[in-house]
């Protein structure tokens, strides 16, 4: 039940894309998407969620189960095509 997502801008980007962050009950759905390795730590906006990628690594949650490449590295591969 997401009845009280709330998201704020933080940031933009080069691009002009939003940064935001979003809470759900006053949970940063980031900081779990992360911890659960469903996302992973963009730290060219922030390192604020790099203990929890490091917690998903490290117990094997979600993406970290097995090797994939960074969507950052994907798309900069990508980039010259």
């Amino acid at each position: 039940d997401v009845d009280e997502l709330r998201c704020s801008q933080v940031d933009e980007d080069s691009d002009g894309t939003i940064i935001a962050k979003c809470y759900d009950k006053g949970n940063d759905v980031s900081s779990y998407l992360v911890r659960e390795g469903m996302a992973v730590a963009f730290t060219d906006h922030s390192t604020e969620y790099i203990e929890d990628e490091d917690f998903a690594r490290k117990n094997k949650r979600g993406l970290w189960k097995s090797t994939f490449e960074m969507p950052w590295e994907y798309r900069d591969e990508r980039q010259d095509e």
